[in-house]
């Protein structure tokens, strides 16, 4: 192999490198909402009804996003399980007789869940 095949083999091998690097990185960037490395502690909740709630929902504290809606199931004709997935690291803000309620954010009417804090007295939820 010549000595100009060679430099451009090593500036070729550069430049995907770099961009592989760079396309890694925006990756991570725009997907700050949830962090791969963050563990999930997953709730039920029964409501009466679903009220147009869709899977991925975002769940949200006093405002703040805490998780997604992980699954939706009937369990009886008048009772629904919501399944909701919830960074570890805010289980210890939510209560034991915490309420959730679900509200409609934004022009488009996506609808999300409302986790209600609960008294500071009660216990916090326990991972099991």
């Amino acid at each position: 192999m010549r000595e100009s095949e060679k430099n451009n083999l090593l500036k070729a091998g550069a430049f995907v490198s770099i961009a592989f690097s760079l396309v890694v990185i925006m990756t991570m960037m725009l997907s700050r909402e949830k962090s791969i490395f963050d563990s999930l502690m997953y709730l039920h909740t029964k409501v009466k009804n679903a009220d147009g709630l869709k899977l991925g929902a975002a769940v949200k504290l006093k405002g703040i996003k805490v998780g997604s809606v992980k699954n939706i199931q009937f369990v009886e004709l008048d009772k629904i399980k919501i399944t909701l997935g919830l960074v570890d690291r805010y289980n210890n803000w939510i209560r034991q007789d915490s309420k959730v309620a679900i509200k409609t954010q934004g022009v488009l009417g996506d609808k999300f869940v409302e986790i209600f804090g609960g008294s500071s007295d009660a216990p916090n939820i326990k991972k099991r």
